[in-house]
């Protein structure tokens, strides 16, 4: 996130925009709302170990 602050801004307007960022900064990121965007066909273990082999 990015704050532009100018010369002749409050610091009352800078606290405020400080506190919206450090709010925002608290939701995180939701992963679960990516669970299962992917279908899989098989066994997901042995997917990850068949791509892993892959990279060795």
């Amino acid at each position: 996130m990015v704050l532009i602050v100018k010369k002749h801004t409050s610091r009352t307007k800078l606290k405020g925009l400080l506190k919206a960022s450090q709010r925002r900064k608290a939701q995180g990121f939701d992963a679960k709302r990516f669970n299962g965007a992917l279908p899989l066909k098989g066994d997901p273990l042995k997917v990850q170990r068949k791509l892993r082999d892959e990279w060795g």
